[in-house]
């Protein structure tokens, strides 16, 4: 009990080592975590791109209120890796039974695909 075993000193010296890393990693990191300033929705009818701010006392609920019409006909939306504008499945099943109009953006309503008129957003608020 009293002596110490080479391998012993050999996993001391790989714990001092690992710490060492681990603050070195974390302390000198500049790779800041960037959240998003907005939140891009579709109009669910028209197809228009809208982008609202988001962050500080911003709040943004779908359906959101089409600013140019002023109906609730508003779902965020994302681009994939295939170019594609979806609308999450469970927004679109949660919502679209609620939103007035005919829905002509939606081009298939199983993959939430939907057809926007122009890839820049016009401005949200």
């Amino acid at each position: 009990m009293g002596q110490i075993k080479p391998w012993q000193i050999v996993v001391m010296v790989l714990a001092v080592v690992a710490v060492a890393a681990s603050a070195y990693f974390t302390f000198t990191g500049d790779d800041q975590v960037k959240f998003a300033d907005e939140i891009l929705m579709v109009d669910v009818n028209t197809g228009d791109l809208f982008a609202f701010p988001v962050g500080r006392r911003q709040v943004v609920i779908a359906p959101e209120t089409n600013p140019q019409t002023g109906t609730k006909t508003l779902l965020s939306v994302y681009k994939d890796e295939r170019g594609r504008w979806i609308v999450d499945g469970r927004e679109l099943g949660a919502h679209l039974p609620n939103i007035p109009g005919d829905h002509n953006a939606i081009v298939d309503r199983k993959s939430g695909e939907v057809r926007v008129t122009s890839e820049k957003a016009k401005k949200g608020r």
